[in-house]
């Protein structure tokens, strides 16, 4: 009888490295920020054969990456979904009413303070431009690999909102073109060769 499942080297799993959502029109498939998606059970004539995901591959905005990096992934986004919940827990104050003859908790707010949900992160400055935020991403890595360690894209998307002058910075350093900064773009021209010289 033959194996069905796929082995180990034939996995084909996908992050999107950008702190924004991403689509895949040819083949309908939405990326959220830093979601990472297994492609391994999709019909693999169409993953194949989709243009989009090639290109978004090719620009880096998406990543393909191992099961391993997968696990660790998701290892820690359940660390930090439970510490968020604990810290939620822990500042709300609630206090307990009975309604009816039901217990309730009830969250006591303040209606003279002015209240803000969870903030999502903004990546302001020229971190919002996709191929400058895969290609700032790609450096770090690279320097991050030199150094002897691994950066994952969450670690990067987390220094990023703490510091949103890191993508240009990165960029900078690579001489690379900053999405919307004509201080440091270049250009560089060709033309064809004048037929009309004399």
């Amino acid at each position: 009888m033959e194996n069905l499942q796929p082995q180990e080297e034939h996995n084909f799993i996908v992050q999107n490295v950008k702190l924004g959502p991403h689509y895949i029109s040819d083949i309908r498939i939405q990326f959220d920020a830093l979601e990472v998606i297994d492609l391994t059970w999709e019909d693999p004539m169409v993953i194949k054969k989709s243009k989009d995901l090639q290109n978004s591959l090719r620009k880096g905005i998406l990543k393909q990456i191992n099961k391993d990096q997968w696990d660790k992934i998701l290892d820690r986004q359940s660390a930090r979904e439970k510490n968020e919940l604990l810290k939620n827990k822990s500042e709300k104050q609630t206090q307990t009413f009975n309604i009816d003859g039901k217990e309730l908790e009830v969250e006591m707010i303040d209606a003279q303070k002015s209240y803000r949900g969870n903030e999502s992160v903004t990546t302001s400055g020229h971190a919002n431009d996709s191929l400058s935020y895969a290609t700032a991403l790609d450096i770090a890595q690279a320097q991050a690999e030199i150094q002897g360690r691994e950066l994952t894209a969450e670690d990067f998307a987390e220094m990023v909102s703490k510091d949103s002058n890191l993508v240009p910075r990165l960029l900078s350093q690579n001489l690379s073109s900053v999405s919307g900064d004509t201080r440091t773009g270049k250009a560089f021209v060709a033309t064809a060769p004048n037929s009309y010289a004399d």
